[in-house]
Order: structure tokens, then sequence, then C-alpha cells
């Protein structure tokens, strides 16, 4: 489960690093939006085998 943490923090960062991407509030927001959704699930996976 941890590349779903990991995986969108690092394609922005390679989008910025290699294809001179620019990164906007709106994308950080989203990133956040994403992970914060991604941490939900896993915390509901988590109680439900517990």
């Amino acid at each position: 489960t941890s590349y779903a943490y990991v995986n969108p923090p690092v394609a922005v960062l390679f989008g910025v690093l290699l294809a001179g991407e620019h990164v906007g509030p709106y994308d950080i927001a989203g990133m956040a939006v994403i992970l914060l959704g991604v941490a939900i699930i896993t915390l509901f996976k988590q109680r439900a085998k517990g």
C-alpha cells in the first residue's frame, strides 16, 4: 500500500524535474485529496480486518 502514498508525489516531482512542468495550488490540492482518500481507505480496511 505504500506505493499509493509515494507514486503521486514522485510523479509530480519527475514532471517538474524532467519535463519542466509547473506545480500550482490546484495541483497540490488535488494531490492532497488523493493522498487523503488513500489514507481513509487504508484506515477503514485495517479497522474492518481487526
